[in-house]
């Protein structure tokens, strides 16, 4: 089985509220998108040639409609071992 990582990533969310030819963009929260990447690769990456490959592909994701423009990331190598999820509904609900 082949090991990946996952960039996790923070945007800021901006919707056009008015036309593609006359826009008009607002701030309407924020997402997180994630990209699975080779584990040297992401081990071997420079954080400044990370976040510009980030910002660019934020700019290429963006449209006439929605805007993403970058915040954070984070660089999660493995996978996250899973928790009860039975157990903190029960933990919550006590």
């Amino acid at each position: 089985m082949k090991s990946t990582s996952v960039i996790r990533i923070s945007a800021k969310v901006f919707e056009n509220v008015l036309t593609p030819e006359k826009p008009m963009f607002k701030e309407r929260g924020s997402t997180e998108f994630e990209i699975e990447i080779d584990p040297m690769t992401a081990y071997r990456a420079d954080e400044d040639s990370l976040v510009k490959s980030i910002k660019a592909l934020l700019k290429e994701t963006s449209g006439d409609q929605n805007r993403f423009e970058y915040i954070s990331h984070k660089v999660l190598f493995g996978s996250a071992p899973r928790l009860d999820s039975d157990r903190f509904t029960q933990i919550l609900n006590s």
